[in-house]
């Protein structure tokens, strides 16, 4: 399971711990939105434990839907189907703890002349059975003295053979999420010379993904006071 699916299961269960700890605050739809959400990521997922998910979700629903009955009636034994949520609840946590992850790591390159400074650390990550990794260069554009886009450049076929490149048309960033992104080019509008696309700006990046590193090249020529600044303006 990808590490950013799992993080989404757990914050749903955390949301179904909580909805069922403020039940009398809750209204049932809320409860029984989330637990929809959860049905919908499990199906969508290759997850190990489906069955044992699925069918315990089935359980929460049905307790929940019994619970509901009985406080309408104001019967005590409502209280004993708001621990059974909780028991549920409990089987998805340890049904969701079991499943093993997967991270799925991409490089950013954008100039096959500089991918050294990232390829000891692809190496690494693509020796890990955990880590699905990809590279996928950026097109960017040369600049004139004014900075005016002047030049389309995309330099996916002139990296090493070993090296397998996925198309940046083929890779939907906001899809996919990547859990880790390493790229080379954080320093936006403000490299003088080339610029990546704007989507591949870290001021974009940010607003998709939790983690991503920079590996900038830092060439005098190109590089005043105001963009070094800003090549690390968006990194936390």
């Amino acid at each position: 399971m990808r590490y950013y699916h799992k993080k989404q299961l757990i914050a749903l269960q955390r949301a179904l711990i909580k909805l069922t700890t403020y039940y009398g605050q809750q209204s049932v739809s809320n409860v029984m939105d989330t637990v929809d959400s959860c049905y919908s990521l499990i199906d969508s997922l290759d997850v190990v434990n489906k069955e044992t998910l699925a069918f315990t979700l089935t359980n929460v629903r049905d307790t929940l839907s019994d619970v509901s009955k009985r406080a309408e009636t104001k019967r005590l034994s409502a209280f004993n189907g708001v621990n059974q949520l909780f028991t549920h609840i409990s089987e998805i946590k340890r049904c969701i703890s079991e499943e093993d992850v997967e991270f799925e790591i991409v490089f950013f390159p954008y100039k096959a002349s500089m991918w050294d400074c990232m390829e000891s650390v692809w190496r690494e990550v693509k020796k890990n059975k955990n880590c699905k990794c990809s590279v996928i260069p950026v097109p960017y554009y040369k600049l004139d003295k004014d900075g005016n886009n002047t030049e389309f450049c995309y330099e996916g076929e002139k990296f090493p053979d070993e090296v397998p490149i996925v198309s940046y048309s083929e890779y939907n960033l906001e899809e996919q999420h990547p859990d880790i992104v390493y790229f080379h080019n954080p320093y936006d509008q403000y490299n003088l010379v080339t610029r990546v696309l704007d989507e591949y700006f870290s001021s974009n990046l940010k607003n998709i993904l939790k983690s991503w590193f920079t590996y900038p090249i830092m060439l005098r020529e190109v590089m005043t006071l105001r963009n070094r600044q800003h090549s690390y303006y968006h990194q936390d």
